[in-house]
């Protein structure tokens, strides 16, 4: 059984696997940082609503932090690290066939031969150095979420996020399963923030449906693509 102290420990660890600070995990948990350390530190009970308010913060569900802590053994991460992103945003080829691994591919049912099956060789055994895929007897098998998040202002946001919009937003969104609301409110300042707030609880609730969707049902298919933002507006067009 997991021990509360290994659960502390994978915990911090995922801390500095995504460069994160007490300061900024504490801020997205709306504690202060020597409350953040005590709780990782073990001064302070981590109970189990806290457990899954850390796991929110860091991108990731108690069900895999538990396992890890109980097994001992490296677990799909929700999260890349800085770089592992920019091996990927430097390559584009590399981040499709992680991308293709994510989907369920395994790039060995004979579609693939002579210098494209060598090239896609290579660049699986550089998944593999970079820790984000391992050969199993079934194939290679990619080592990061399928709901995994690109980091904030990271080396993926960057190379490929202005390109992904651009070509996302480029559609009527009237189809089965689509939806789209443009809208421009008047709103005080103490309103605007409770909007923020809802759109984080959104999200967040978002989220929590694709953890337990993955939890029921590991293969399950149907991704769902959703862009929120919310900012003060002028178009440029008007400003003059």
């Amino acid at each position: 059984m997991a021990t509360a102290s290994k659960v502390r420990d994978n915990l911090r660890a995922l801390l500095r696997r995504q460069r994160l600070t007490y300061k900024e995990v504490a801020q997205r948990l709306g504690l202060s940082e020597a409350t953040l350390k005590r709780l990782l530190s073990g001064h302070t009970a981590l109970t189990l609503q806290r457990v899954d308010e850390l796991c929110q913060a860091l991108g990731v569900t108690p069900a895999e932090v538990l396992r890890e802590a109980t097994v001992g053994v490296e677990v799909p991460r929700a999260v890349l690290s800085w770089e592992q992103e920019a091996a990927l945003a430097k390559d584009t080829e590399l981040f499709g066939v992680f991308s293709g691994l994510l989907k369920g591919l395994t790039f060995q049912d004979g579609s693939l031969s002579g210098p494209e099956a060598e090239r896609v060789d290579l660049l699986l055994n550089q998944l593999v150095r970079l820790g984000l895929a391992r050969f199993t007897p079934n194939g290679p098998q990619v080592l990061a979420e399928r709901r995994y998040q690109w980091l904030s202002g990271g080396p993926l946001a960057k190379r490929y996020g202005p390109a992904l919009r651009a070509d996302f937003l480029d559609a009527p969104f009237n189809g089965p399963g689509e939806s789209s609301h443009f809208l421009s409110l008047v709103l005080s300042e103490r309103s605007k923030k409770v909007a923020l707030l809802m759109e984080k609880r959104f999200i967040q609730n978002l989220n929590r449906l694709s953890r337990e969707d993955l939890l029921a049902d590991p293969e399950v298919v149907g991704t769902l693509t959703v862009f929120t933002a919310l900012r003060p507006w002028t178009p440029t067009m008007f400003r003059a």
